[in-house]
This record gives C-alpha cells, structure tokens and sequence, in this order.
C-alpha cells in the first residue's frame, strides 16, 4: 500500500495511508472499464468518503499494442486535479516500466 501526504480532500493532515473506494459502473470486456473513485476522510473505509469522481479506461487495439484511454472527472477543486495528476502519472509511468523489462 502506498502513503500520501496533504491528499487534497483528507480532513487529517499529514502522512496517510490512501484509503479509496468506489463502485463499478460499465464493464465491457476487453474495450472499457468505468467506476467511481473517491478518498475517504481517514484510514478507515468506514469514514466518510469526499468527492466522488468517475474514471473511464478505454483499451483500443494499435497493431500488436493496445493503447489506453484514461479519464478522470469532474474535479472540484484545481489541487485535487494536480494531484490526482501527478498520482495517476506516477502510476502509469511505473507500468511502462515493468511492461518494458517484461520479456
């Protein structure tokens, strides 16, 4: 599990554990994938959850790739949009490497 600090939306400020949830809305194997997203005020799913945003993965065939489509909104606020961001990009950044060293 990864640790944040100063998550836009927390009420606890400081070193967090990310504590996220949501629900499914589309799956439509192997072109899309739709769900909810949203942090919870603290480490605990049973606290209450803050905005509530819809990601959309969309897979489209590129010769022997596949390219990703990745949405994510509608953002209240600009700090949460920067750091969803810088989050997701990390993320992705991450999986490109271990696709490459992948044999």
């Amino acid at each position: 599990m990864g640790e944040g600090k100063e998550i836009p939306g927390r009420s606890q400020p400081g070193v967090v554990r990310p504590t996220v949830s949501g629900k499914y809305l589309e799956i439509e194997p192997p072109n899309r994938l739709v769900f909810t997203f949203a942090w919870h005020e603290t480490d605990d799913f049973a606290s209450p959850r803050g905005q509530e945003t819809i990601v959309t993965l969309q897979f489209k065939p590129a010769g022997q790739r596949t390219e990703m489509v990745f949405t994510q909104a509608v953002f209240q606020e600009q700090q949460a949009l920067a750091a969803h961001n810088r989050g997701w990009t990390e993320s992705f950044d991450k999986l490109t490497d271990l696709l490459r060293r992948a044999p």
